[in-house]
């Protein structure tokens, strides 16, 4: 035969082949024999043959039906095929020039098997030009058959069959590694398919009877496997999948619902669903969601289950199962194709609870349909749409696990459906009403071991809703489970964050939880973990008090002094920012009892914090994240020292140590020699972040100085430690005095942008009021100045106080304030006082309160202008221009903006009452100021009476002092510390001879006394 088919005689090589096909079909039963010709190199010579015959028209049918028979040994044939492709290709293409019945389908047969199992051998090259070749192939059914049903083309050399082999062949062909390199394809491969649906549009006989439709849902299948599993990202593969489910939508799905009823053989119907199914599981999350809101349109479960009905054997209804559960899967997250999955679910509920009970005993398509049941019952209740009661729902669940616990949910599981299972049982579990619990304990139990096995595969990256996070954290054998969540909800969005918080606050066994998860972070030295845990403890309870306790009682600061001591000099910058923000958090509500539970954590976090950030700003400047968050730290708890007397250890060290301030002080040294500079200096800038905090940390050291509290607690380390290592300070006691003077805060003022400069006059007030210290007298820089000096500083002073605004102005008033106040001024620098400075900053003041158009409750102006004013009156020497500034007119129209407003407060009672001491005001004045403040006298013991010497109710309050400052412990770490700085200067307004009895009153006893003192003075005028 080989001798034969090398003849140079065509009839011969013809004769050759046409006995090889008459043997084969005759005497060739079994594969083995056929494996034995292509064995011995048979298929080989007919390649060679095809190869080289310059007579295809004589040649090649025969040929062809020999190598389709001898492709029957599927793997000997494959192995020999790497020398077929190229003479199949050339007969392939000269088919298209004849009409030569079925060689273009058998030839297409054969490169369909020999690529099936050679994928490798098609080359790129190859690859494109048999596409081209298989495009021509459609197009050419495509224009047959607009005329001719494709049964009646034999006449062309086309037949159904030869259409299926096309789709075949292309469908194989997508396998090869050659194609996913070559994009170009794509656009081939979408005119391919476009002419595919035009053929079974165009003959439903051949979509119906003649396997049309299945090889259609073949080829889109393998031309959607292709489009979504190429490696490397591609405009074309992604326009391609776009195209397949564009085109789906609207030409196949239509076509296979319009031919529907005539489908008559199972395999057809199980290939579209099955390339559903595929769609659903493979796409896009986002895409595949529209795609199933397409499906549940055209109604495909309705489809599914009638066809089911049709078709009742077990491979298509798993696969029909499979399909619904997919859909629902892809839906449940959106509510607005809900309505329509409900309108099409089976009506016999009753059914679907027994199909649910049975036991499968691996049975793959009673999995599918328990799958299926539990999406449809998940989205019915998820959507409130509870078309089976509680009871008899928890009944059918509960026998489902008990009898198919082993098998279904672990043998097989579904992610999807293990937690849509779970959620279910939980809904019941929570409907009190219906009493759904489980009977069975064994139930109970086995739903636990599902949670334990398939936590990490099914339930790890999924939200889970609040309910079920109560019921896995109250058991306790799930307690690991219970620590991955709370430290997923922890790390997740603010939702969840607020699942937790809400959890935390209603079950005491989640905070243990949660410390426990803390904990254990720490002492394993996860830093990531301990990160995330800190600033999800922070999140949850910023703001809240109640939790803040809650968390501090369970242990979180000693857990964060575990930390800060052992790992606080290795740990990386975040996550020592994570757990210092942390503590910050608890500091904002720590009172005296919640530090005495702390047992000198406070002490050592104070010790730690401040070695940190010595040794950080080692580095020359403060950086944005670890070291701003410590310096907030040190300086809050120098600000809480002040009431609570349990923190005056830890807030010692951070006032005793000379190297943390000189280090801060220096840089506001090197910051006010930049002059113009300074003008284009952004706050959240490295330099302006570095002045900020060393600006902040200043204020707050020398407001402790300087009102005694640095003093006292230094005092207290003394009597602690025998008065062994005192210091002195005031600076006798607490180090040398400041090393920053005013003219370097002035040069800031100068220069700086307005928040920096609102930060540098709130520390010239206490560096001032430092230099005050001791009766009045002056020290530090201003003792020795020049009068020029002091007279540059008062000029910047006069001018912010007269074109500030708000907490800017306020500062610069209480500056000229305390200048006015200082009792050891020489000779020369007591020109300051007959500067004309505070009459302009008088009238600047007056004005607002006097404008009849401005709220005076409202406006900032009303909550300092007050007591400044008082003291313009009390320390000023008798002028000129006092009667002028407080004249009748303006005084009267002050008075009736405050008798309008109903607004008294401590510090215009103390006003009005210096202006009725030196004569300013006038009779009708006293009588409305007198009248108004009886009113609020007879309010306020009446309220007193009614409440058995209470005091009054918050309204009372705010009817006649409203609070101006709003709550602040929502505020972040950095602006929470900056209001303390700008807003705390209640006691700069003091005056130096009050009683010290009166000053040790509230608030509204202070109120109380200074109405009847001005009662009392106006009765005494008046006599």
């Amino acid at each position: 035969m080989k001798a034969s088919l090398l003849s140079s005689d065509t009839q011969v090589q013809v004769k050759s082949l046409e006995l090889i096909n008459l043997v084969c079909s005759m005497s060739l039963e079994t594969s083995e024999e056929i494996q034995s010709l292509v064995n011995e190199g048979l298929t080989d010579y007919i390649f060679e043959v095809l190869r080289i015959s310059g007579n295809l028209d004589a040649i090649a049918t025969s040929a062809i039906q020999a190598l389709e028979t001898l492709s029957l040994a599927f793997q000997s044939f494959s192995q020999h095929f790497s020398l077929g492709l190229e003479p199949l290709l050339r007969v392939l293409n000269h088919s298209f020039a004849s009409a030569f019945g079925t060689l273009q389908k058998d030839t297409l047969n054969v490169i369909c098997s020999g690529i099936a199992h050679r994928p490798d051998v098609v080359g790129a090259s190859r690859a494109e030009y048999l596409v081209e070749l298989l495009k021509k192939s459609f197009q050419l059914y495509r224009s047959v058959m607009k005329d001719h049903a494709v049964s009646d083309t034999l006449g062309f050399g086309l037949s159904p069959e030869g259409l299926n082999a096309t789709c075949n062949t292309l469908g194989t062909l997508l396998r090869a590694p050659s194609c996913s390199r070559t994009p170009s394809i794509c656009l081939t491969l979408q005119e391919c398919i476009c002419a595919l649906t035009d053929c079974i549009s165009a003959d439903p006989i051949y979509a119906t009877h003649h396997k049309g439709l299945m090889s259609a849902a073949y080829l889109f299948q393998e031309a959607y496997i292709f489009s979504i599993k190429q490696t490397i990202p591609s405009e074309q593969f992604t326009a391609l999948t776009d195209f397949l489910m564009t085109h789906f939508h609207f030409h196949m799905l239509s076509i296979f619902t319009t031919n529907w009823n005539n489908i008559s053989d199972e395999i057809t119907a199980n290939a579209f669903f099955d390339l559903v199914r595929n769609i659903l599981q493979t796409g896009d999350a986002i895409k595949t969601r529209t795609f199933a809101r397409i499906l549940v349109s055209k109604n495909w479960i309705s489809m599914a289950y009638e066809t089911m009905s049709r078709f009742p054997t077990g491979d298509f209804k798993q696969i029909a199962y499979s399909t619904i559960s997919k859909m629902i899967d892809r839906l449940s997250s959106s509510e607005e194709a809900v309505q329509d999955v409900m309108l099409h679910l089976p009506t016999d509920v009753e059914g679907l609870l027994l199909l649910l009970e049975q036991r499968n005993d691996g049975d793959l398509h009673l999995i599918a349909a328990h799958q299926a049941i539990i999406a449809i019952l998940f989205t019915a209740v998820e959507h409130g749409d509870r078309f089976v009661g509680s009871d008899k729902l928890m009944s059918s669940l509960e026998q489902h696990l008990l009898v198919n616990a082993s098998s279904s949910m672990l043998a097989s599981p579904s992610s999807a459906a293990l937690r849509h299972f779970f959620l279910l049982f939980i809904h019941g579990h929570e409907d009190v009403s219906s009493q759904g619990r489980f009977r069975s304990r064994k139930a109970e139990n086995n739903m636990v071991d599902i949670l334990q096995t398939e936590y990490i595969s099914s339930f790890r990256d999924y939200e889970l809703p609040m309910h079920a996070l109560k019921w896995i954290m109250k058991k306790e054998i799930l307690f690991p489970i219970s620590k991955d969540l709370l430290l997923r909800n922890l790390y997740a969005g603010s939702e969840d964050q607020a699942i937790i918080a809400q959890l935390t606050k209603e079950d005491d066994r989640v905070t243990e939880i949660l410390m426990s998860l803390f904990l254990d972070v720490v002492e394993r030295h996860l830093e990531d973990e301990i990160g995330m845990v800190a600033t999800g403890l922070a999140s949850i309870s910023k703001g809240d008090l109640n939790l803040t306790k809650k968390i501090h009682r369970h242990g979180v600061v000693s857990i964060l002094r575990r930390f800060i001591l052992l790992q606080g000099m290795k740990a990386s910058e975040s996550t020592v920012t994570s757990c210092v923000d942390l503590l910050f958090q608890q500091l904002v509500f720590l009172d005296e009892t919640m530090v005495a539970m702390d047992e000198g954590a406070w002490l050592d976090i104070a010790s730690q914090a401040e070695k940190l950030l010595v040794s950080q700003l080692d580095k020359g400047k403060i950086v944005r994240t670890c070291s701003v968050s410590l310096v907030n730290l040190i300086t809050l708890i120098m600000h809480k020292s002040t009431k609570i007397l349990a923190l005056k250890e830890a807030a010692s060290k951070v006032y005793t140590s000379s190297e943390l301030r000189e280090t801060f002080e220096q840089h506001i040294a090197n910051a006010s020699q930049k002059g113009s500079v300074l003008t284009t200096m952004d706050i959240n800038s490295d330099e302006g972040v570095t002045l900020s905090a060393s600006l902040l940390f200043c204020v707050l050291w020398l407001r402790g100085v300087s009102n005694g509290t640095a003093n006292m607690l230094h005092e207290g380390m003394n009597d602690r430690n025998e008065r062994t290592s005192s210091k002195s300070i005031n600076g006798k006691r607490i180090g040398s005095s400041p090393r920053i003077s005013c003219q370097q805060l002035c040069q800031l003022l100068c220069f700086c942008t307005t928040p920096l400069q609102i930060l540098t006059s709130s520390c010239l007030v206490e560096l001032l009021s430092y230099a005050r210290a001791n009766n009045g007298k002056m020290h530090g820089d201003l003792a020795e100045c020049s009068l020029n000096h002091l007279r540059s500083v008062t000029l910047i002073l006069q001018g912010t106080a007269s074109g500030g605004d708000g907490l800017l102005r306020k500062n610069a008033c209480i500056c000229l304030m305390r200048l006015l106040e200082m009792t050891s001024l020489n000779m020369k620098q007591k020109a300051v006082r007959r500067s004309p400075w505070y009459k302009v900053v008088a009238q600047e003041l007056l004005l607002p309160l006097a404008n009849g158009q401005v709220d005076v409750v409202k406006t900032e102006e009303i909550y300092y202008s007050p007591p400044i004013l008082t003291t313009i009156l009390c320390v000023s020497p008798p002028n000129k221009w006092l009667p002028s500034v407080f004249s009748s007119k303006v005084l009267g129209a002050v008075i009736q903006n405050f008798k309008n407003t109903q607004y008294i407060t401590v510090e215009t009672v103390e006003l009005f009452l210096e202006l009725l001491k030196r004569g300013f005001l006038e009779h009708e004045q006293v009588e409305t100021l007198r009248a108004l403040y009886l009113g609020v006298r007879r309010k306020y013991y009446r309220e007193r009476s009614v409440m058995n010497g209470a005091s009054p109710t918050a309204t009372d309050k705010e009817s006649f002092a409203p609070n101006p400052q709003e709550t602040v412990e929502k505020m972040d770490p950095g602006a929470f510390m900056m209001h303390l700085a700008l807003r705390d200067t209640g006691d700069h307004f003091v005056k130096q001879h009050q009683d010290a009895e009166i000053s040790k009153l509230d608030n509204e006893s202070r109120l109380l006394v200074q109405i009847d003192e001005f009662l009392q003075r106006s009765d005494r005028d008046m006599e």
